[in-house]
């Protein structure tokens, strides 16, 4: 009656609804976590069932914080615009969330900041690695009692009615030709073609461009496309179409996975093009 399941995994259950149709009248309640949630890529689920049986919720949370941190019932409203970002509400009893800036200060609604957890359900460190532990649990200058907040290395805003919306890890930002660029924003674009029907962007072994792993059928003219969405510094160099994204045990995208067959087929393949340029990117089989 719940089903509860990582973004990845459900994708791979929402084509096999697609196929077969019908209600699920036992299934009450769908959970996601332990990745972002694209709300683009629920909108055919939408479309066939709705939002309210089942429930949708997504949940954020991290180990650190004996797991889940915040959640957020999705409702019809939330697919109702072209706005896809991931909302991930408020903070379940017995936590608090701070948005804080480089030097602890909370950042103003709009504004992107790192994402503080503290409370009772924040863990006392790591055991046996002292450092790693300052450098995360540190001294919460909120609550004026010598407890500690956990830094997460996430990224949010919070909207006007006060919720928070995830802007992606800190850490998964790459930085390419002297620009950072966040491949989700890329990734997004992916999705957004027709016949794509999920994408996942790397960085290629030589270090010089962006690879899009594509599953589906790769458009026509797909640089062209990209480049009237986004800055030519993020348009691909190399396009490989895949039968399916890999996942980890945990059913998680594999991107290490993914950089290794990316590596494998730069071998047999010709040099991508400048994109930045007005290059055709390099298609090549995986």
């Amino acid at each position: 009656t719940v089903l509860n399941q990582t973004p990845s995994a459900f994708h791979q259950f929402a084509e096999a609804d697609r196929h077969a149709g019908g209600p699920l009248p036992a299934l009450r309640r769908i959970i996601f976590g332990g990745e972002p949630l694209d709300l683009g890529r629920l909108r055919d689920w939408v479309e066939r069932h709705g939002t309210a049986s089942p429930e949708l919720v997504n949940m954020y949370g991290i180990t650190e914080t004996t797991v889940h941190v915040t959640h957020r019932v999705l409702t019809d409203a939330d697919f109702g615009t072209d706005d896809d970002a991931s909302p991930i509400g408020g903070p379940i009893p017995g936590l608090v969330t701070h948005l804080l800036d480089d030097r602890l200060r909370p950042v103003p609604p709009g504004r992107v900041g790192a994402i503080y957890v503290a409370g009772d359900q924040v863990s006392l460190g790591y055991l046996g690695r002292p450092g790693l532990t300052a450098g995360r649990f540190v001294a919460d200058p909120f609550a004026g009692d010598g407890s500690r907040m956990y830094h997460t290395g996430d990224l949010a805003r919070r909207t006007l009615d006060g919720e928070l919306e995830f802007a992606g890890r800190a850490d998964d930002q790459v930085q390419l030709k002297g620009f950072r660029i966040e491949p989700g924003e890329v990734e997004s674009a992916l999705r957004d073609l027709d016949g794509v029907v999920d994408a996942a962007v790397t960085v290629a072994d030589t270090g010089d461009h962006l690879v899009a792993h594509v599953v589906g059928r790769v458009p026509d003219g797909l640089t062209a496309l990209l480049a009237a969405k986004l800055p030519a510094h993020m348009v691909p160099g190399r396009v490989l179409p895949v039968d399916a994204l890999p996942l980890t045990v945990n059913g998680k995208l594999d991107r290490g996975a993914l950089t290794a067959r990316a590596a494998a087929a730069s071998r047999d393949a010709a040099p991508p093009q400048d994109t930045a340029c007005g290059g055709r990117p390099g298609v090549a089989p995986v």
